[in-house]
Protein backbone atom coordinates (compact mmCIF):
# COMPACT_ATOMS: atom_id res chain seq x y z
CA UNK A 1 0.00 0.00 0.00
CA UNK A 2 1.18 3.44 -1.33
CA UNK A 3 0.36 6.80 0.70
CA UNK A 4 1.91 9.73 -0.57
CA UNK A 5 4.31 12.04 1.65
CA UNK A 6 2.07 15.23 1.55
CA UNK A 7 -0.50 12.82 3.71
CA UNK A 8 2.13 10.78 5.36
CA UNK A 9 3.23 14.16 6.61
CA UNK A 10 0.13 15.13 7.32
CA UNK A 11 -0.48 12.18 9.54
CA UNK A 12 2.73 12.59 11.08
CA UNK A 13 1.75 16.12 12.63
CA UNK A 14 -2.16 14.90 13.50
CA UNK A 15 0.36 11.78 15.45
CA UNK A 16 1.95 14.80 16.98
CA UNK A 17 -0.81 17.10 18.00
CA UNK A 18 -2.25 14.19 19.50
CA UNK A 19 0.95 13.27 21.72
CA UNK A 20 0.95 16.97 22.82
CA UNK A 21 -2.80 17.35 23.82
CA UNK A 22 -2.17 13.85 26.17
CA UNK A 23 0.31 15.56 27.86
CA UNK A 24 -1.77 18.52 28.08
CA UNK A 25 -4.13 16.43 29.66
CA UNK A 26 -2.26 14.53 31.86
CA UNK A 27 -0.89 17.77 33.43
CA UNK A 28 -4.42 19.31 33.78
CA UNK A 29 -5.11 16.20 35.62
CA UNK A 30 -2.30 16.55 38.14
CA UNK A 31 -3.55 19.80 38.55
CA UNK A 32 -6.92 19.87 38.56
CA UNK A 33 -7.93 16.81 40.15
CA UNK A 34 -9.21 16.53 43.44
CA UNK A 35 -7.33 14.57 45.86
CA UNK A 36 -6.53 11.65 44.17
CA UNK A 37 -4.97 8.38 45.42
CA UNK A 38 -1.78 6.48 44.92
CA UNK A 39 -3.47 3.22 43.35
CA UNK A 40 -5.45 5.66 41.44
CA UNK A 41 -3.07 7.80 40.14
CA UNK A 42 -1.18 3.88 38.99
CA UNK A 43 -4.10 3.37 37.25
CA UNK A 44 -3.83 6.79 35.14
CA UNK A 45 -0.33 6.52 34.72
CA UNK A 46 -0.57 3.32 33.21
CA UNK A 47 -3.23 4.11 30.83
CA UNK A 48 -1.33 6.97 29.76
CA UNK A 49 1.63 4.90 28.81
CA UNK A 50 -1.01 2.55 27.43
CA UNK A 51 -1.73 5.39 25.00
CA UNK A 52 1.77 6.56 24.86
CA UNK A 53 3.13 3.07 23.45
CA UNK A 54 -0.18 2.87 20.62
CA UNK A 55 0.21 6.39 19.88
CA UNK A 56 4.52 5.46 18.75
CA UNK A 57 3.63 2.22 17.43
CA UNK A 58 1.25 4.07 14.73
CA UNK A 59 3.70 6.66 14.45
CA UNK A 60 6.37 3.76 13.10
CA UNK A 61 3.64 1.85 11.33
CA UNK A 62 2.98 5.51 9.44
CA UNK A 63 6.89 6.17 8.85
CA UNK A 64 6.95 2.50 7.32
CA UNK A 65 4.12 3.06 4.44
Amino acid sequence: MYISDPIKETLAQNMDQLSSRVDELFIYLENELPSTSERQWKTIDKKFGEIFTKSKELQNYISCL
